[in-house]
C-alpha cells in the first residue's frame, strides 16, 4: 500500500514546478528559479502615469539606479512583459517602478488600470547601460522628457544618498505641473538638497524647448557628464554639442524608432519558424516581431525598441535588416532582434516563446 502511494506521490514531490505551483497557493512569491514581487502599493503619479511598489522575493540580486527590468503580468492567462525602469534609491529593499500608459499598451494599461495591492509580478531582464558608472567629471547634469525622469529618478535619489556633496543640475520638460511625474517628491528633494539645481520647463507655457535652449539653462553643457532621457528627437538635437567629447553624453530613449529604409520596397518574403513548425509570408515591411504577432504568435520581448535584448533570436538563413542602424546581413546563424528587424529575403527563425 505505502509503496503504491509513493509511486503515485512521487512525480509530484520530485518535479520541482508542480512544488512550485502548490507552494504559491499559501506564499505567492515563492519560486526556485523566478524573481517573484509582491505588489505592495500602487500609486497614481498624474492622469497617465502610475508608480508601482513591489516587494521581490529572495531571488532578487539587486540593480543599479538608472537601470530598468521585464516586469512580467499575467492578462487573460498570459504572461506578457515589458521593460521599464527603476526609480527608487539604489539598494532599497523595496523597489519601484513608474509606467506611463501608452495607446493600445497592454502591459501599460494593465498597470494603470487593473493592477492592485497584493498582487504577484515577475521580474527579469535586469540590465541597462545609463548608470552612473559613466560619470567623468564632478559635476553632473542631467535632462528628461516626460517619463524619461523614471530612471533618472532613481539616479537622483542615488547621488542625494552616496555624495550628496556632488553638483548636480537637473532640467526637466513636462507639459505643465499636473502632468509632471513627481511634481512634490521634485520639489522635496530640491528643498533638502542644496547641491541639486532644479529647472522645471513647461512646454504648455514655455514652449517645446530645442537644444539650444536647454544649453543655456545648463551652465558647462557639453564640457560635463550627462544623462539624456526623452524621445529621440531630442537626443538627436543635443548630440552635436557633445561632438568634441562624446564620451560625456548618456542616453537612453522611451519612444520607438524611426526605423531606417532599406531604399527599394521589397515585397512579401516567406518566414520559416523553424523550432515551432510553422511559416508565413510577410506583409508590408514591419519589424519581424509584428508580423510574427500578427500570426497569433507572442515571442519573447520587453522595449520593443531595440534596447534590452529580450526578443532575441537565431537566424538560421536568410538577409535581414536591422530598422535601427540600416545595416544589412545575409550571414547565417546569426542572433537579430525581432522588434528592430526586417527580413529582406525568405529567411528562417528559431524563436523563443
Amino acid at each position: 500500500m505505502l509503496q503504491n502511494t509513493l509511486k503515485r506521490i512521487s512525480p509530484i514531490l520530485f518535479n520541482p514546478k508542480l512544488v512550485e505551483v502548490a507552494l504559491q497557493a499559501f506564499q505567492p512569491t515563492a519560486s526556485f528559479d523566478e524573481i517573484r514581487a509582491t505588489v505592495v502599493a500602487v500609486r497614481k503619479e498624474t492622469h497617465d502615469t502610475t508608480s508601482i511598489t513591489l516587494k521581490p522575493n529572495s531571488l532578487f540580486k539587486g540593480m543599479k539606479s538608472g537601470q530598468y527590468a521585464r516586469v512580467n503580468v499575467e492578462i487573460n492567462g498570459r504572461r506578457v512583459g515589458r521593460t521599464y525602469s527603476l526609480s527608487v534609491v539604489e539598494g532599497s529593499a523595496l523597489l519601484r517602478f513608474t509606467v506611463k500608459q501608452i495607446e493600445g499598451g497592454a502591459v501599460s494599461t494593465y498597470i494603470n488600470s487593473n493592477l492592485k495591492a497584493g498582487d504577484t509580478v515577475v521580474l527579469d531582464s535586469i540590465g541597462g547601460e545609463f548608470t552612473l558608472a559613466k560619470a567623468k567629471t564632478s559635476t553632473l547634469q542631467f535632462v528628461a522628457a516626460g517619463s524619461g525622469i523614471t530612471p533618472v529618478m532613481s539616479m537622483l535619489y542615488t547621488l542625494e544618498k552616496t555624495a550628496p556633496q556632488t553638483p548636480v543640475q537637473f532640467f526637466y520638460i513636462s507639459r505643465n505641473r499636473d502632468n509632471r511625474i513627481f511634481a512634490d517628491e521634485l520639489d522635496a528633494l530640491a528643498a533638502r538638497w542644496p547641491a541639486l539645481t532644479l529647472i522645471n520647463h513647461d512646454s504648455d507655457t514655455q514652449g517645446v524647448p530645442t537644444a539650444e535652449v536647454i544649453a543655456a539653462a545648463l551652465p558647462g553643457f557639453g564640457s560635463l557628464s550627462t544623462w539624456v532621457c526623452g524621445p529621440r528627437v531630442m537626443l538627436e538635437g543635443i548630440q552635436p554639442f557633445f561632438s568634441a567629447q562624446p564620451e560625456l553624453l548618456v542616453t537612453e530613449t522611451f519612444m520607438p524608432p524611426v526605423f531606417a529604409k532599406a531604399g527599394d520596397d521589397m515585397g512579401p518574403v516567406s518566414v520559416v519558424l523553424d523550432n515551432l513548425n510553422r511559416s508565413f509570408t510577410t506583409e508590408g515591411d514591419q519589424p519581424l516581431l509584428q508580423q510574427i504577432e500578427a500570426q497569433g504568435i507572442q515571442p519573447q520581448n520587453g522595449c520593443r525598441m531595440g534596447i534590452c535584448a529580450t526578443c532575441t533570436c537565431l537566424k538560421v538563413q536568410g538577409a535581414t535588416q536591422n530598422l535601427l542602424t540600416g545595416e544589412i546581413s545575409n550571414a547565417p546563424n546569426e542572433l537579430i532582434k525581432l522588434c528592430s528587424t526586417r527580413a529582406l529575403s525568405d529567411i528562417t527563425l528559431n524563436i523563443e516563446l
